[in-house]
Parts: structure tokens; sequence; C-alpha cells
């Protein structure tokens, strides 16, 4: 059971990439929209993340937003095609997703049937988007030989169970303790980043979004 402790945890840890550390800072990366700057701290695509979206784009004068009620908001676009093309590529796919990305084109945010299928499209382009920028970019890189944890973490839970429950109230039971402490110590492995590091570009943009973070 030790055994198995210690080798899940050690396996787990060697998936975990260390922190660039995190200098204080006061406004975030240049160039980077919301979405890309917790994107590369995190690896992951934040829940708020069209939210966050439409009112950086609001800030920028690139759409306008107005609460009609609780459940409705008005966004209608003011900015030119040029205006568009200069932003980041999240950005610009949350303005064509939602069809606001000329003057005067405008999105009903409600609960209806086509607003949400329109509002789930714009989520799922932003989740694209973003992870395309970062490989593009040389920002990150996938590791795949890292995802072999998680196989191991599966197998090693049918292994527990069978143990457990195929010789339930024998002494034999002991021996699904190993299995089960190696499923506990790797469990961690099927957060987001496991399977992809940063590049050293990737690292100094993340550490710069860490400190803005901080």
């Amino acid at each position: 059971t030790v055994v198995g402790a210690v080798g899940g945890f050690l396996w787990d840890r060697s998936t975990v990439e260390p922190s660039p550390g995190f200098p204080l800072q006061y406004a975030p990366p240049a160039g980077l929209g919301p979405v890309q700057t917790e994107y590369i701290r995190t690896e992951a695509v934040p829940r708020n993340a069209l939210t966050a979206t439409l009112f950086y784009l609001a800030e920028r004068n690139m759409v306008e937003l107005k609460q009609i009620s609780d459940e409705h908001w008005r966004i209608r676009g003011v900015a030119e095609k040029l205006a568009w093309e200069q932003l980041d590529p999240v950005s610009r796919k949350v303005g064509i997703a939602l069809r606001v990305n000329r003057p005067g084109d405008e999105f009903e945010a409600k609960k209806t049937v086509k607003s949400g299928e329109k509002l789930n499209k714009a989520k799922t382009d932003i989740a694209k988007a973003v992870a395309h920028w970062a490989f593009d970019s040389g920002l990150m890189v996938k590791r795949k030989k890292e995802l072999w944890v998680r196989l191991a973490n599966v197998v090693a839970f049918l292994a527990a169970a069978c143990c457990f429950l195929l010789f339930f109230g024998v002494p034999i039971t002991a021996m699904g303790l190993p299995f089960a402490a190696f499923f506990l110590f790797t469990a961690r492995s099927w957060i987001d980043g496991v399977g992809t590091r940063r590049t050293a570009a990737g690292r100094e943009l993340w550490s710069q979004a860490g400190g803005f973070h901080r």
C-alpha cells in the first residue's frame, strides 16, 4: 500500500509543471484578452469566458451592451471591420459567432432556443480559438506521454473495485489497498493541464499572467 501511494504520488508529480514565479503586475500581458490570459495561467477555459469577453469588447467600444431585464441583454456591434481585425482571435470569434462584428448588427441574449444555440456556439468557438492560439503561437505543446497516468488511474480503480467487491469479507480483501492508494494519489491527473506543457515563451507569459492574477 505504501509503495502504491508513493508510486502514484511520484508519477502524478511528474505531470506538474513547476511555477515560473509570479512578480506582482498591475496590468495583464499586452495584447491578450481575458480568456487568453486565464488560459495561459491555468491551461483551462474559464466558465465565465463568454461574459468576460463581452465586457472586454464593450470596454474597447467594439460593442454596446444594454440590459433589458434580468435575463435579457442586447448586444449591438459598433466597430468597423478594420477594428475587429486588430483584435485577438478569441474576441474576434465571439463577434463572428454572435454576428455583432459590423456596425448596427444586434444580438438578443435571452432565454430562447435560438439565442441559447448561438451562445453555446460562441462558448465552443472560444474554447477552440484559445487552444489554437496557444499551440499555433508556440506557447504550449502536447505531452501525450503524461496521459498514461490517467489510464493507470482507471486500471487501479477497477483493480481495487474487483478486490473489494469479489472478495468482500475475506482476508484477501487487503490486496485491493495498494490499488486504492495508487488511485487516490493519481486522481489529480484528471485536472486541466495534464498532457500539455508551456514552452519557454509560454512560461514567460504565464509568469506575467500569474503576476497580474496575484
